[in-house]
């Protein structure tokens, strides 16, 4: 018979060749009741994988990190929440103050709670400061009614009355006889505002610009008319 001989069948191993167990090979590489015969190693394409996904691990910490940092002094800048009677001020004066105690008011001030005066029958006092000497920085006073609030005018000096777009009502500012560089502008016949004063002081740089180019009548008018008095 043709495809036999001393190998045994076309395709099969020698009669006599015998696996473990007393069973020839399998197909497969699997002997009966055997074990697996060995595989080839592995090659190190894992290592390589690993390898490749540290640059992107490193850039993903990096990547947290920078946003925990920036919510932190994000959330620094923001401020704390005023007390009842601050937020008084804050709410009249939205954009000029800022939203939170010590946060940013108008024009990159910082505001923050500020020591009310019991002699002027002030109820809450913010002040908002800047270290930029061209600038100007304020406090917003409140107090307990509108004679209270003209407790200023006994510094006297010139008085005068200032139109705002944001109001009907003309603004009346007073400036300070004393040595500090400051003025006052109250809010008389405004059905919102007239409890409130706010005092502004000029930056060293701002006031000694009034001897050169403007005078401390156009410094003022300048801010009263670009600062937002009657909302954002």
């Amino acid at each position: 018979m043709t495809g036999f001989g001393a190998g045994g069948a076309a395709g099969y191993p020698p009669a006599n060749h015998v696996g473990a167990g007393g069973y020839p090979p399998q197909p497969g590489g699997y002997p009966i009741g055997g074990t697996p015969y060995p595989l080839p190693p592995p090659g190190n394409s894992g290592m390589k994988a690993a390898l490749a996904a540290i640059p992107v691990v490193v850039v993903l910490v990096i990547g947290i990190a920078v946003f925990v940092v920036w919510q932190q002094r994000s959330e620094a800048r923001q401020g704390f929440p005023w007390a009842a009677m601050d937020q008084t001020i804050a709410d009249t004066f939205p954009g000029l103050v800022s939203r939170n105690d010590q946060g940013v008011g108008w024009d990159g001030t910082t505001c923050g709670k500020f020591m009310v005066d019991g002699n002027r029958k002030e109820l809450a006092s913010v002040k908002c400061t800047t270290e930029d000497p061209e600038k100007v920085s304020f406090i917003v006073r409140q107090c307990q009614d509108e004679a209270s609030a003209e407790y200023h005018r006994e510094y006297g000096g010139a008085t005068a009355e200032l139109k705002h777009p944001g109001s009907a009502v003309p603004l009346r500012v007073t400036g300070d006889r004393t040595d500090t560089p400051s003025m006052y502008i109250g809010f008389p016949g405004d059905p919102t505002r007239a409890l409130f004063v706010i005092e502004i002081f000029f930056g060293s740089e701002a006031y000694g610009a009034a001897s050169k180019r403007k005078t401390v009548g156009d410094l003022i008018r300048d801010w009263v008319q670009t600062a937002p008095l009657f909302g954002r």
